[in-house]
């Protein structure tokens, strides 16, 4: 083997320790002051980023020789509970501890970055995972300084920590450009699809809708209201249906996370008993019926299509059907996804609590603009061609 990769124990490249638990009652005593040091425990180090955070609500006195401290340059590792092995940082400055915490301070010849890294390979990983035991998830310590790792020259350690410096930082480069694309093209469909909704394809002749949601509309429309054209339904509570009486097979059970894409992801429903669908009969599922969640994420849409079965709703969604066949479904789908329903909605939470939620009895009134169905057509297959080239 080359010998700037010898293989050492842990124990032999880095000083390892856990830090001080401090009990609930003393807590209070410990807040910042300019002659005390942050208390780091796991919950103020990002998982993602590996950030953290030295605005801690407990400070320790810097002269408190209670307390284990840890220095700049030294690493610190979750080694117990469920953020065990995933949580990690690299201190900048003192701070002091909590005994979930592990610090891995590195001795002489050991670049601090090198082993920052180090303690996220796979080859460092494996054997914490393999170790990995108890009913709340740990790794003692004596186990961990007896691992096995590899060590290049000083120099190594150097080239091989700034070229994963330099490829983090392009990769977060590349996901912040993307992200900052999406962002903008879901900004400009929802432009589209509002004012498109609201004013349709050549905005002519437009007059006032008395609807301050709307604006303006072509004189040829008019309003109409949800609880005029639809059936609306949702599950009032789960009537004793538990996680237990999912079957593998029977009556699909539709959720919120079942929505992919403005559709209805078959595959990933659960399935119920079809004593439990026909007791429900209220909200049982039929082809090209809109639904849309009105608890936790509210607003998530999906049309029916493709029905491979019955299917029933969760207590999440609300059912939306056609019945008066003056609008089509995909047009109000659009009006849904449109600052015609969400200035109306948020409109509408003020004052409300913190509890996001749609009401039924509520959106039962909300009005969306209704052109003449040859219209809808055209502006649903408009959106269609424009979001899709998107």
């Amino acid at each position: 083997m080359d010998k700037l990769f010898a293989k050492q124990r842990l124990k032999y490249i880095c000083d390892i320790y856990t830090g001080n638990s401090i009990p609930d009652d003393l807590k209070e005593k410990y807040p910042k002051t300019d002659t005390t040091i942050p208390y780091i425990s796991s919950k103020d180090i990002d998982a993602t980023s590996s950030v953290i955070n030295y605005d801690t609500e407990i400070n320790i006195e810097n002269n408190n020789g209670k307390f284990k401290r840890a220095q700049v340059g030294t690493t610190l590792l979750c080694i117990e509970g469920g953020s065990a092995g995933k949580k990690i940082g690299l201190l900048n400055q003192r701070v002091a501890f909590v005994n979930k915490l592990c610090a891995f301070k590195p001795k002489e010849g050991i670049y601090p970055k090198y082993l920052f890294y180090l303690l996220q390979s796979d080859e460092f990983l494996k054997q914490f995972y393999e170790n990995l035991n108890g009913m709340i998830g740990g790794v003692s310590i004596g186990l961990i300084r007896e691992f096995i790792v590899s060590v290049p020259s000083y120099e190594q350690q150097i080239k091989i920590a700034n070229r994963i410096d330099k490829k983090i930082s392009s990769i977060n480069s590349e996901i912040d450009a993307e992200e900052s694309g999406i962002r903008e093209l879901n900004q400009y469909s929802y432009s589209l699809v509002s004012e498109t909704c609201k004013k349709g394809l050549d905005c002519l002749n437009l007059k006032v809708s008395n609807n301050r949601f709307i604006g303006s509309m072509p004189s040829s429309w008019r309003l109409a209201k949800i609880k005029h054209h639809c059936y609306l339904k949702g599950r009032i509570g789960w009537q004793g249906l538990t996680a237990s009486e999912y079957k593998e097979e029977g009556p699909y059970l539709i959720t919120g996370t079942d929505f992919i894409d403005g559709v209805v992801e078959w595959k990933t429903c659960v399935h119920i008993s079809q004593a439990r669908y026909d007791e429900a009969y209220q909200i049982q599922v039929e082809e090209g019926d809109l639904l849309i969640t009105k608890d936790g994420t509210v607003g998530k849409l999906a049309i029916v299509t493709n029905m491979p079965g019955k299917a029933s709703l969760n207590s999440g969604i609300m059912l939306i059907r056609n019945v008066t066949k003056k609008y089509k479904t995909k047009f109000l789908y659009y009006c849904l996804t449109s600052s015609i329903f969400w200035d109306w909605y948020n409109f509408n939470q003020r004052g409300q609590s913190t509890i996001v939620h749609l009401y039924q009895e509520q959106f039962s009134s909300f009005e969306f603009p209704l052109p003449p169905l040859d219209v809808q057509d055209k502006i649903v297959k408009f959106l269609d061609r424009k979001i899709n080239a998107c």
